[in-house]
């Protein structure tokens, strides 16, 4: 039914309590009519609105729930890695823990072990050392001399080249002579 039928309304009723017949609906004003629909065209429109902001609303509240499911669900799979990466560190670090002791349990040995084995091995890499220094410096006399012996060589090779022109010179000139 419509909000402005007069079907709907309730007339008053006299003394005689008999109920007055309604208007005929189309004897009324036709803007009445018109009025009527517009304010239940107005309270339908209200309802739907309403209705709609709730679904909306509804709609925003699972996609909340869902984005939190997605977040949880990836946190978790999250925490199940850092579980698996804090294990492997846990090992590591064990590893690392039982090397150190080992390595704490030689340097006592050594601490306590012949330190005249490394005395000697010192001794050793020192007398290498200055056979290697010597070595050293005889090559580099060796050398030293050796330049010179190149030089001098330079020198006579030069001198004799010298010769050879001064003496290719004197023959050019017999021939020259011996030609006149």
């Amino acid at each position: 039914m419509l909000p402005n039928d007069p079907k709907a309304q309730v007339t008053p009723t006299t003394g005689s309590q008999t109920p007055v017949t309604p208007p005929n609906p189309h004897d009324r004003d036709p803007h009445e009519r018109i009025d009527g629909l517009r304010a239940w065209l107005s309270q339908l429109d209200h309802t739907v609105t309403v209705r709609t902001w709730i679904l909306g609303l509804l709609l925003l509240l699972t996609l909340a729930v869902a984005v939190a499911s997605l977040i949880i669900g990836l946190q978790v799979r999250s925490d199940q890695n850092n579980t698996a990466e804090t294990d492997r560190l846990d090992n590591r670090i064990t590893q690392l823990e039982t090397g150190i002791a080992e390595l704490q349990a030689t340097t006592e040995e050594a601490e306590q072990g012949d330190f005249e084995s490394l005395s000697e091995e010192i001794d050793k890499l020192h007398r290498q050392v200055r056979k290697l220094r010597d070595e050293t410096q005889a090559n580099t006399e060796q050398l030293g001399k050796t330049d010179e012996k190149v030089t001098d060589l330079q020198d006579e090779a030069s001198e004799l080249q010298n010769r050879i022109d001064e003496l290719q010179t004197e023959i050019d000139d017999l021939r020259n002579r011996g030609d006149k």
